[in-house]
């Protein structure tokens, strides 16, 4: 009988034989990427800012003037067609409807006739 031949020898591999940089290393080279003193130029960020409004606003006197202009003079207007327009105008009545027609009664609409049903028409008979 013959014998099997022997295992391999287990390797186990190897590490590395490299050298890592130390700290030192690092910031040498860190070094060699920066401007040394006096070696860049800085250039200041432009002073200003933008405006913020552009309007030119109303003075009061201003403002007395407009209003001035919108309202009527004594004797250009009809106070009797101004009256008669407020009156008729449905959301200013005193008495009655004050409201728009497509609200329900009591804010606009008119009102509902009485509702006469007897007891056997509202149990369903």
């Amino acid at each position: 009988l013959s014998r099997p031949p022997p295992p391999p020898p287990p390797s186990g591999g190897r590490f590395g034989d490299s050298k890592p940089k130390t700290e030192l290393d690092w910031v040498v080279l860190r070094a060699k990427d920066l401007p040394g003193p006096g070696e860049y130029d800085l250039k200041r960020p432009k002073q200003g800012g933008g405006r913020f409004n552009l309007s030119n606003a109303k003075s009061d006197i201003d403002w007395i003037v407009y209003r001035a202009a919108q309202v009527p003079g004594p004797g250009q207007y009809n106070a009797a067609a101004s009256l008669d327009k407020l009156v008729k105008t449905p959301a200013c009545r005193l008495l009655g409807r004050t409201g728009p027609r497509n609200l329900p009664f009591p804010y606009g609409g008119t009102k509902p006739p009485p509702v006469n049903r007897s007891l056997e028409e509202s149990a369903g008979r």
